[in-house]
Parts: C-alpha cells; structure tokens; sequence
C-alpha cells in the first residue's frame, strides 16, 4: 500500500531488489536512465507501464504493460523513473490504494531551501556586483527574473519562482527573440548527462548541423547517454570522456549518476580526467557551447577563454548551482566579453535550472 503522501526519501536501499521482478514507471529518457542503472546492478526489470499504458507495447526492448495489469501482479515492484516532484506525487496519489510496493528517488522539496540571513549576509557583501548585471541584462524579463531569483534568497518565498517560471519555451533552446540556430552548428554539450540535451539540439536545428561534443565524465551517464542518441539515431557525436574544467588534470568527483548531481569534489570518493574546452577543440570552432555542470561552471568557462574570443559561440550556462553563480557567472562574462548581451531564464517552480544565455 502507498501511504498517502508519505514519499520523502523512499529510496531503493529499503527494499531487496534481489528477489523481486521490477517494472519501472514511465516511457522517457528518465525511464531508460533508470532501466540502464538497474540492469547493471542485475537486478531483474521485467518492462515499463504508465499512466497513459492502455494495451500492452514495447519500450527498450520489454513490453509496456497497461499499469492496472500491473497492479495487480504478484511479487513485483514499481520504480518511479521521475525525480521531478510534482510529477512524483501525481503517480503516487494514482497508486496510493494499490497493494505493490512502489518506489522513486530522491525526496519532494519542502518549503525553504535557503537560510535567508546568510544570504541576506552574501548579497550585500556582492550588492554592486548584483547591481551591475541587473543594468547590464538585455530584456525586462531577465531583470525580472534576476530580481526575483535575488528576492527569493532573503525570503524563501514560492510565489517569487511561480511569477518567473518559463513555460514557453524550452531550456537551453530558446524564442528566436533571444537567438536562433546557424546553418552549421557545432554544440558544445557540456554536462551531457543522459544525452537528452544534445538530441533536444538535434530536434532544434531540424537535424542541420556540423558536430556535437558531448562532455560527461561518469561512466554510467556514459553508457545511457550512448544508448539513447542510438535510438535516436542522431549523427556526428563525439564522446569526451571527460569534464569540462579550467585546466586539464585529473581530479576528485562525487558520483550522483541517479540524482543528476555528479560533480567535481575535492573529497570527492572517485576520479575524472578534465579537459579544457580550447585542448578539446584544438582551435576548431564552435558555435554554441552549453554548460549545466554542477557548479563547475565559472571554472570551465576559463578553460574555454580561447574559443570564446576567437569564434564567440552562443551560450547557455547554469547559474544556480552555488550560491553566488546567479551573479559572479554573468559578472565574469560580462567584464571579460563586453560584446555579449546577457539573458536570463529560469525553468523550474523550485530554484533549480536557471540558465544565462549570452549572445553577440
């Protein structure tokens, strides 16, 4: 039985896998994530269903079964794929009188995530630096979107995020009002993860484009992300191995393959090579250079000083994953590349998944 609402932390280490047959919940790249992390562990997932499974198909090579079949088989587990919170809750509100152990990742974000005094503390220690990109972004809703990222540090207040939450168009590909693709593209996919950006790319330049580098140093993102621009039969990708970063070393790393948040740590339990976007391309261009690294950001961006001045590509770069990102990454761009305008967009109802773009 699911209990209503009790779905903080429900994790796979409180259930043994080992003797169970696991049909995973949902048909995407998350589903396929999580069939690829399962199956290496062998643990034995048997198909897909969802709430949209109305006869039996096919997903990966195992049947989808319709989910009310499915509840009512023997000796099974579903496994949520999704870790977006809201999504969570709904499948498990739809699964709550079922009597199948059901599972997903992660925990629901609860009402405040920042100690407000510290930050309040931290922007005024950075308040001309903040003060600066607010007069430097290029449209009113960047400068609104920054003011309430700003305001929701101090206040912790939802209706702040709700107010900018971008709906109308997708991350990392934005209204040609912000820019639109070139003729012949080459994507910098730095953070690959499962490989969904660089197809989202694929889809956005109508399949026209040179090359694709996609940069994602753990092994297992490696694997899916393979498995899936596969299935999606996209062409010209290049693998790198490696993360992006300021000097090309090898360095501690924190693998979260599940969670999306492997990261570079210097306490970090195992090690990655890193490469400098400008060693990586060998004065070759680049047009488009995206970056979603865990807080690595400002560090791979020094790595890519050479084939930013000399091609100036369009970028997409994640802004939230430290605290002061959401200023010292526009700030470092704009005191070192003065010709970019600077835009702002945030894509979450929660405080992850802002994105500075800089366009020439």
């Amino acid at each position: 039985m699911v209990k209503w609402y009790n779905y903080i932390n429900m994790l796979e280490e409180k259930v043994d896998l080992s003797e169970k047959k696991v049909i995973i919940w949902g048909k995407s790249i998350s589903a396929l994530n999580l069939y690829v992390q399962l199956k290496t562990k062998r643990i034995d997932v048997i198909g897909f269903t969802d709430s949209f499974a109305f006869i039996q198909g096919e997903f990966a090579g195992l049947p989808v079964y319709p989910y009310k079949q499915v509840i009512k088989m023997q000796n099974i587990v579903i496994y949520i794929a999704t870790v977006v919170p809201k999504n969570q809750i709904d499948i498990l509100d739809l699964l709550q009188d079922s009597d199948v152990t059901v599972l997903c990742r992660g925990s629901v974000y609860g009402s405040g995530q920042y100690d407000i005094y510290e930050m309040d503390e931290k922007i005024n220690k950075n308040i001309n630096i903040i003060q600066q990109i607010r007069e430097v972004l290029s449209d009113k809703k960047s400068v609104e979107t920054f003011d309430n990222l700003i305001k929701y540090r101090t206040s912790n207040d939802k209706r702040l995020l709700e107010e900018i939450y971008e709906k109308e168009h997708r991350q990392y590909f934005p209204k040609s009002n912000i820019f639109k693709p070139s003729l012949e593209e080459t994507f910098i996919d730095a953070g690959g993860y499962n490989g969904a950006t660089s197809v989202e790319f694929v889809q956005w330049v109508n399949g026209k484009y040179n090359k694709i580098y996609l940069m994602e140093p753990d092994t297992l993102m490696q694997s899916v992300a393979k498995e899936y621009v596969a299935l999606k039969d996209v062409q010209n990708i290049i693998f790198v191995g490696k993360a992006a970063y300021s000097k090309s070393t090898i360095i501690n790393f924190e693998n979260n393959a599940e969670s999306g948040s492997s990261h570079i740590e210097m306490n970090g339990k195992t090690q990655v090579e890193t490469v400098t976007i400008d060693e990586m391309l060998n004065h070759t261009i680049a047009t488009y250079i995206k970056m979603d690294i865990e807080g690595a950001e400002l560090q791979a961006l020094q790595g890519a000083k050479e084939t930013i001045e000399c091609y100036r590509p369009k970028l997409a770069i994640s802004i939230y994953h430290k605290d002061d990102d959401l200023w010292q990454i526009p700030y470092y761009i704009h005191e070192n590349y003065p010709w970019y305008k600077l835009f702002i967009r945030h894509y979450t109802w929660i405080t992850t998944e802002t994105v500075l773009y800089a366009v020439e």
